[in-house]
């Protein structure tokens, strides 16, 4: 964070950065209690060539086709969509009232009109034909977070009887939106009924309310958090643990961070196939990468 403006956010800087007295340093850590550490061993030499090139070709971008039921689409929102997808992917809004489309660069946009929570509006959708499903029903005339979330479980409950109905087999990725953590374990009940329908509750007032706390701990921060959030340059990526050595080698954290480190990203931690997370690991901590793992990094996907 440059000191002069505090506007300036450098985010995965070039290595070759020098600091001026009283820049700041962003860390993302356990805590406030953070160590240095040494910096780890180069890893030793193996016979191995990893599948992609280049870690622009190893980060896992791919085309999404994506059904979004809405109440009343944000057309903020759907720009963000189109900023943040893979370019040729699909996105088929269905809402009670329809809304001009925006002029997606990287997303073809479609619009239906119709209730989400009609269980024949969702059959004519053909839910089990797309790759995720993204339920963001809330309203401006809800008096509670609770109708919000209410009207979300429903929809959620319409999803999995279309989706069960129409004898897919497959696996249906469904993303929702909630405001309150009660709703959260009404939703695994009924998740617990249909094992194709994978649910990830997104807490809203989780992320605002962490955010909002470091913000107020630390005002300097509010640059940092909205450099992250926005679309350009820098986010955070899941990468083919086969870019960074062949599967069942041990290796350590602090040898995949410099492996990272030579295509300009920073390694932040690992998912295991089975979906388990583990950020920001010891750097000395041995990991055997296997088949289907991959590792989180920070990384400028436009980058050359």
């Amino acid at each position: 964070v440059d000191p002069t403006t505090k506007e300036r956010v450098f985010l995965n800087p070039d290595k070759e950065r020098i600091f001026k007295e009283g820049d700041s340093l962003v860390f993302v850590a356990a805590d406030a209690d953070f160590r240095c550490y040494r910096r780890a061993r180069p890893a030793k030499e193996i016979n191995w060539s990893p599948a992609s090139k280049s870690l622009s070709k190893a980060v896992t971008r791919s085309k999404q086709k994506v059904l979004l039921l809405a109440w009343t689409p944000d057309k903020q929102n759907l720009e963000v969509m189109d900023q943040t997808l893979e370019k040729g992917s699909t996105v088929q809004v269905l809402a009670p009232n329809k809304i001009d489309a925006p002029s997606g660069k990287n997303v073809r946009f479609k619009f239906s009109e119709g209730s989400p929570t009609s269980i024949t509006t969702m059959q004519e959708q053909g839910v089990s034909s797309f790759d995720t499903v993204l339920i963001d029903v809330a309203s401006e005339d809800d008096d509670t977070p609770d109708a919000s979330d209410s009207r979300a479980l429903a929809v959620a409950n319409l999803v999995m009887k279309a989706h069960k109905q129409s004898g897919a087999g497959t696996k249906l990725r469904v993303i929702i939106s909630l405001h309150n953590p009660d709703s959260v374990q009404l939703l695994e009940r009924i998740a617990g009924t249909n094992p194709d329908v994978h649910f990830e509750p997104l807490l809203s007032t989780d992320l605002e309310a962490g955010a909002t706390v470091q913000v107020m701990w630390n005002p300097d921060l509010q640059v940092v958090y909205g450099d992250l959030m926005d679309p350009d340059g820098c986010e955070i990526f899941f990468a083919d643990s086969s870019f960074f050595g062949p599967p069942g080698v041990k290796q350590t954290f602090g040898q995949i961070s410099e492996r990272a480190q030579k295509h300009n990203a920073i390694a932040m931690g690992i998912r295991t196939r089975d979906g388990r997370l583990k950020l920001n690991p010891s750097k000395t901590q041995s990991i055997k990468l296997q088949e289907g793992d991959q590792v989180v990094v920070f990384y400028d996907h436009d980058s050359k």
